[in-house]
């Protein structure tokens, strides 16, 4: 049995979700209801997915 890599996500200094390797790319997994859109969401790299995942929710919080 294989070990999954995980990886909690933080955006200004809040745990949003989780992070699991799988087949060569990355799945989000959301610890908060702000972050249930991007639930599931698969992303390519640790990088990639950092960056969109943080520049998502910095979105949703900024008064419009």
């Amino acid at each position: 049995m294989r070990a999954e890599k995980r990886y909690i996500i933080e955006v200004s200094g809040k745990g949003v979700g989780v992070l699991v390797a799988a087949d060569g790319a990355y799945v989000f997994h959301a610890a908060l209801p702000e972050a249930r859109s991007l639930d599931q969401r698969v992303f390519r790299s640790l990088k990639q997915a950092e960056k969109s995942i943080s520049q998502q929710l910095t979105r949703k919080r900024k008064p419009t």
